[in-house]
């Protein structure tokens, strides 16, 4: 079977998994229905596992068949190593693009980090025309450090490149059954996963909304090319790190806010102020097996009110120390993240998260897809740009992080 059959083999395993779990109405699955339910999860783990040893398959055969055409010189833009090649080849072929020039013949063989994206679409990454699109990595022509200032959870979380926004079946942990010591001779106990869900993610579509840009700015101001990338990048990049947060809406990311499990709401009337047990109170609802490795996702309002924390003495507790004289940089001497999104300090509100963030998953299902459009706004002789591109993001472990809630 093709990638094509094995990816659509493993969809249609999903949906028969999510038919039958919905059939059931809340209700425990019968015997039979489990035994079905674990006999088509077992398929589709076959089928993901065909689909990457023929993804591995065809890159190591269209390695061959390059090395074979040309065994001495490395092909343009597949990098040997060498990144700032990479970056100067990728700038120079979107700049053409931006400006709606011929593809520079050094650039035609650049491809973007996957290559396992539909032929049409990949295809419309050498298109030059008004309807075609420039497929980029980001971090081709945006500094790592620009993408974490915007979303702080690029450098907490776990980031899963995938080959496209196909659906993949993930399964969100819950069981916190504990095993049991047992005398030689008895029989093991029964304890079936409990809590456990299978959740299909699916790339979204997120986009930047469509800016318009002078000719004159293209054609005289030198990197252009990389200033557009990195605004239309922040751009998506804050609105998915929103969507992480507070989704509510069926498609997209269950948002962290509404989905976390509650591990502390303040006292009844406290609703202005975070106090220094609440933080204590917060980091212990967590497993023990997630205190040690958690970090603070607070909003910009949360980290002001624990600047204001005093001792008995008038002391702060939080300073450039740490709060309560731990490491500096931490609170309860955790690492902590300031997160604009978070909601503030407010009545009802969540404006903290606590947990171990690498068991969030963020998905970037795809290149940074740049579609110019070059005839919507001739006559006002400018340029129009938009950027697209797929994510999704899930949390792997429910127990890994609790919230704090503000009283009502």
């Amino acid at each position: 079977m093709t990638i094509d059959e094995l990816r659509a083999r493993r969809a249609q395993l999903v949906q028969q998994v999510r038919a039958l779990i919905d059939a059931a109405q809340g209700r425990d699955l019968t015997e039979d229905e489990e035994r079905q339910v674990g006999d088509l999860q077992n398929q589709a783990g076959a089928a993901q596992r065909r689909i990457e040893i023929e993804a591995r398959q065809l890159e190591l055969e269209r390695q061959r068949a390059q090395s074979e055409l040309n065994p001495s010189t490395p092909e343009p833009g597949r990098s040997t190593g060498d990144a700032a090649e990479r970056s100067r080849l990728m700038a120079a072929g979107l700049r053409s693009y931006l400006l709606g020039q011929p593809l520079p013949e050094e650039c035609r063989n650049l491809e973007p980090i996957s290559d396992a994206l539909s032929v049409q679409l990949r295809a419309m990454g050498v298109n030059v025309g008004a309807e075609g699109a420039f497929l980029i990595d980001p971090l081709d022509l945006v500094r790592r450090e620009v993408l974490e200032a915007v979303n702080p959870l690029r450098r907490l979380c776990t980031v899963e490149p995938t080959d496209g926004p196909n659906p993949l079946p993930v399964m969100i942990e819950s069981d916190v059954a504990v095993g049991e010591m047992m005398r030689e001779g008895d029989e093991a106990g029964e304890d079936n996963f409990a809590g456990d869900k299978l959740r299909t993610s699916i790339g979204v579509l997120y986009h930047s909304k469509v800016v318009r840009i002078s000719r004159g700015y293209l054609d005289f101001v030198n990197g252009a090319e990389s200033r557009i990338v990195d605004r239309l990048t922040r751009r998506i990049e804050r609105g998915f790190l929103r969507s992480v947060l507070t989704n509510t809406l069926p498609t997209g990311p269950r948002g962290l806010i509404p989905s976390t499990t509650v591990g502390r709401t303040t006292a009844t009337g406290q609703t202005g102020t975070v106090l220094y047990d609440d933080y204590v109170e917060l980091l212990g609802s967590l497993a023990p097996e997630y205190q040690t490795s958690s970090t603070f996702l607070v909003s910009p309002r949360a980290l002001t009110e624990a600047r204001k924390l005093k001792s008995q003495d008038g002391f702060p507790l939080f300073n450039r120390d740490g709060l309560a004289g731990g490491a500096a940089g931490t609170i309860l001497d955790r690492p902590y993240a300031l997160c604009a999104d978070l909601e503030t300090v407010a009545a009802g509100k969540v404006p903290i998260l606590c947990g171990d963030t690498s068991e969030i998953v963020l998905r970037d299902a795809s290149p940074l897809i740049i579609i110019r459009l070059a005839e919507l706004y001739a006559k006002r002789f400018q340029v129009g740009f938009v950027a697209f591109r797929y994510h999704d993001a899930y949390l792997a472990v429910d127990q890994a992080m609790r919230s704090l809630k503000m009283a009502s």
